[in-house]
């Protein structure tokens, strides 16, 4: 009898401590659902709710819940508070669409563990009766996704709900609109349970735009960025060596130096190897600097930190170069911008030839401009290959272009676009 007692004892226990949330479970299931209620809530998606209040309303609710039970009877009242969802007739798929489902994925809402049968069933009616057509938060430039009628809370520290809410705001904005989310190191589930800790910890203003900026490069993409004077400055620092370098196999090999105002002599010399700054190799530079530097691959990472190696907020560095064979152990000065003579940089020329016996031509796609092409086609075109470098922003040139080299239309690129009617989803054209 006493084991008996003591097995309906330990199997309550567990029972209770299987309903149990953690903050971090109770508020990545809040950003899913706010974000998702947004967007696929027809009466939300047209703007009738304050919906960041309803954020701080549901933030301070979370504190007084413990269990599944009591968070899903939070959610399912705050679905039944938003109003009636009528049936859409428009929502049945049966257009001829090829979408790209890589991204797509409302498969949270089947977690048994945090949602209840009642709320699943209610969430999934909302997504097959969707809001189609206009969008209170979103609008569209052609094909391209332009955000609104979102509240600015400025760029200081002021609580942790309106930390939470932009950390939420953007996450979803990824979710939704982010063709590339397929692609991020991390799935991008996991990375809302990470940093969810990391932003309850912010307590002042540096620490808000360094786990901003930690979030942002979770995106893996190098056309995200976070700016913030604040970061840089503190981060990397306003001082720096008077030399210019080049990065090569996790070194820095130094190509010039340059004099300052107050005409003190350097100790780098041209064709110096710096392998070691203040302790750290440069591969451990980029690694610290990467943490906030959002590029798509390695490369990416260096060719962004590659200009930050030798900034710092201290009044000189401690180097280890390679010079004729033999390792040196050196203090370097270190200056303000404004204390350094740089040179005017030289302009590259928008066009030129390889080679002398004028066989191979070479275009910089970042200079040349549409009114160019006729010249530089005419220029060019008796040599045997060109290369067109794009490692750059072209000028709106491609299409111009084309028409010059083509002698018939050609799909040299596809786009996928969101489809709006169906968020999560993309489509090719």
């Amino acid at each position: 009898m006493r084991k008996f007692s003591l097995f309906i004892i330990l199997f309550l226990n567990l029972h209770f401590s299987a309903q149990t949330l953690s903050e971090t479970q109770k508020l990545e299931s809040v950003c899913k659902v706010w974000g998702f209620l947004k967007y696929y809530h027809p009466n939300v998606a047209k703007g009738k709710f304050n919906w960041d209040q309803q954020l701080f309303q549901k933030i301070d609710e979370l504190e007084n819940i413990n269990d599944k039970d009591q968070l899903n009877e939070l959610y399912s009242n705050w679905i039944e508070s938003l109003g009636k969802t009528e049936d859409c007739k428009n929502c049945v798929n049966d257009n001829n669409k090829v979408y790209f489902l890589k991204n797509f994925d409302l498969g949270w809402m089947d977690d048994q563990r945090i949602f209840s049968e009642n709320v699943r069933k209610k969430l999934k009616f909302i997504e097959n009766n969707r809001n189609t057509g206009e969008n209170y938060y979103f609008g569209l430039n052609g094909r391209k996704v332009y955000f609104r009628n979102e509240n600015s809370y400025g760029s200081k520290f002021t609580s942790k709900q309106i930390t939470l809410l932009e950390f939420f705001r953007y996450w979803n904005y990824a979710e939704y609109f982010f063709a590339y989310k397929y692609k991020t190191d991390q799935n991008w589930n996991d990375v809302l349970r990470e940093m969810i800790p990391k932003f309850l910890a912010v307590d002042n203003d540096e620490s808000y735009h360094l786990t901003l900026a930690e979030l942002v490069t979770k995106t893996d993409d190098s056309h995200a960025f976070l700016f913030s004077r604040l970061t840089s400055l503190n981060q990397y620092g306003r001082k720096n060596v008077p030399v210019q370098y080049s990065y090569a196999e996790g070194k820095l090999v130094v190509t010039k130096t340059y004099p300052t105002i107050f005409n003190e002599e350097n100790p780098l010399k041209i064709g110096d190897v710096i392998y070691d700054v203040e302790g750290l190799t440069i591969p451990q530079k980029i690694n610290s600097f990467g943490k906030y530097l959002p590029a798509s691959n390695s490369w990416g990472k260096i060719n962004k930190s590659k200009y930050l190696f030798l900034y710092t907020n201290k009044d000189s560095l401690g180097l280890k170069i390679e010079r004729n064979g033999i390792n040196l152990a050196i203090k370097v000065k270190t200056y303000l911008q404004k204390e350094i003579i740089r040179e005017n940089p030289t302009v590259p020329e928008k066009w030129t030839f390889l080679d002398d016996e004028k066989k191979i031509g070479y275009v910089n796609m970042g200079l040349i401009k549409r009114s160019d092409l006729n010249d530089m086609f005419e220029n060019l075109k008796n040599t045997e290959s060109i290369i067109f470098d794009s490692r750059n922003y072209p000028n709106m040139t491609i299409l111009p272009l084309s028409r010059l080299l083509l002698p018939e239309n050609k799909i040299y690129y596809e786009f996928i676009f969101p489809e709006t009617n169906y968020l999560s989803k993309f489509y090719r054209r």
